[in-house]
């Protein structure tokens, strides 16, 4: 496996790169901190057995001596904010977890800093804005040989961890983080809307945090996963009722209701009327 180095007189290097369907980046290890900044496409990153499927905003920490690889595609550019360990704290290098490396960059013990469990975060709005000016201004400032370069960059380094803390401190962050797919989740809403489905039993089956699951629901689809259910559950219920082969008990239990005072509530909330009197009036 190839591992990455560079100079270690220079502390921090500062790249832009890009990454492409046919030239995927194979695993490899490098000696140094990564953060790694898409600036446009989507692509995926593997670090260990785990996947984290990035796009424009996105801010992801690797830690050093870790196996990490890119896959897209289409094309996608992203800035690397390389650091040397020592150039922060030789304690970095034996450092275990994103929370020890964070907590050791900012070593005076002066602030209390939030427990940080994930390793990638999404910018948008004004922190993705502040933030693309600053890695921006960290290139230039990288390619430039100018007095106090390694001091400014290690400033610069500093603004973007605390960028990073703080939006991390703000959400609620997940274990593995995982973009929410719209084709997934509608193919397993048909497959599964009949059944006694839960956000924290769907949120199981798909892999994802149950926070996150319901917060995307509702901006992919405007409104919870409970309410979607209890719509697409109605809605089936109508075309059972107008087909006259089932009792509505038997309706009731095939759509996935397990309280029939509620499917009544909600049906004649929906509808304005009685499950049986929407059932007379649909033969007519």
């Amino acid at each position: 496996m190839r591992v990455y180095n560079f100079e270690k007189s220079r502390g921090v290097l500062v790249q832009r790169s890009q990454c492409v369907a046919d030239k995927p980046e194979l695993p490899h290890r490098h000696e140094f901190v990564e953060l790694v900044y898409t600036v446009a496409g989507n692509a995926t990153h593997t670090i260990g057995k785990q996947t984290y499927p990035v796009r424009r905003g996105d801010l992801l920490f690797i830690n050093y001596g870790e196996t990490h690889a890119i896959e897209t595609e289409e094309r996608t550019e992203f800035y690397n904010l390389l650091v040397k360990p020592e150039f922060l704290c030789e304690n970095l290098i034996d450092s275990g977890s994103v929370d020890d490396v964070f907590r050791l960059f900012f070593s005076d013990g002066r602030e209390e800093l939030p427990t940080v469990t994930a390793r990638c975060v999404h910018l948008a709005g004004v922190d993705r804005a502040e933030t693309e000016q600053l890695i921006e201004r960290m290139h230039r400032e990288a390619q430039d040989n100018a007095i106090g370069r390694q001091f400014v960059l290690n400033g610069y380094m500093r603004l973007v961890f605390a960028k990073l803390i703080r939006a991390l401190q703000r959400g609620e962050p997940e274990p593995v983080r995982k973009r929410l797919s719209q084709k997934a989740m509608a193919a397993y809403l048909d497959s599964h809307f009949t059944t006694p489905l839960t956000v924290a039993s769907m949120a199981a089956a798909l892999h994802y945090h149950p926070t996150y699951l319901g917060r995307a629901f509702r901006a992919l689809y405007g409104m919870g996963i409970k309410d979607y259910l209890r719509l697409r559950r109605l809605a089936y219920a109508t075309g059972l009722l107008a087909e006259g082969e089932m009792t509505v008990s038997e309706v009731i239990t095939a759509v996935g209701y397990s309280n029939r005072t509620q499917f009544y509530r909600d049906f004649e909330e929906k509808y304005g009327l009685s499950p049986a009197a929407y059932r007379e009036r649909e033969k007519i």
